[in-house]
């Protein structure tokens, strides 16, 4: 799995281990844990954004043209492991988390950590699979008979959309063509034009 560790020196032996993991194509989730009970930050960014000061991390809002798209605030106690989701990121991006805490120094007084960033990036979308098509040859009188094959995609974030085109429109005209799609299993029909003779190559996409 993408994990990625950081450790945190604050001014009062305030620690934070982080990492980010799981990470999918369009969410990832903050693992971390604070060494003193304090109140943390959290706000995710593109990692080609300006880097937040601190102000700007527990405002939690978009900042100098740099669009924030993941914020929230958690009060965390010592030693307790805490988690953040984030969700609605793009497949295939890198995203920067940033992070602050304000903590007690001791002497009753709160402060605020350094700032700790971390960067990821979630899964690509990859392109489906289409199964092997064997050729087919069809003699005047034949029964056409639907043709059958799979497509898979390990995203599940759209709608697969399958497109078919003909090079010979005397043969099959693209008009023809229905497609019925069920979870992967296709079933393309087809008519052949009357008189249509020869060869034509069927693309599906």
């Amino acid at each position: 799995s993408n994990m990625l560790y950081a450790m945190i020196d604050y001014g009062r032996s305030l620690g934070v281990s982080t990492t980010v993991d799981p990470i999918s194509y369009t969410t990832a989730t903050l693992n971390a844990q604070t060494s003193q009970d304090s109140q943390t930050y959290i706000v995710v960014v593109e990692s080609s954004a300006t880097a937040p000061n601190q102000n700007e991390i527990v405002a939690g809002v978009d900042y100098n043209g740099n669009t924030v798209l993941f914020a929230e605030n958690l009060q965390t106690t010592a030693n307790t492991p805490f988690t953040s989701n984030f969700t609605g990121l793009s497949p295939n991006t890198e995203y920067t988390v940033y992070l602050v805490s304000e903590f007690d120094d001791g002497e009753g007084n709160l402060i605020f950590s350094n700032i700790n960033s971390i960067t990821f990036t979630t899964l690509a979308n990859d392109n489906p699979v289409i199964s092997t098509i064997d050729d087919i040859v069809v003699c005047e009188g034949d029964i056409i008979t639907p043709v059958t094959f799979t497509v898979s995609d390990v995203y599940p974030g759209t709608a697969l959309q399958i497109d078919v085109t003909s090079s010979n429109q005397n043969i099959i005209l693209d008009s023809s063509f229905s497609v019925t799609n069920v979870s992967g299993d296709v079933e393309l029909t087809y008519q052949i034009e009357n008189g249509g003779f020869g060869q034509t190559t069927v693309s599906v996409t």
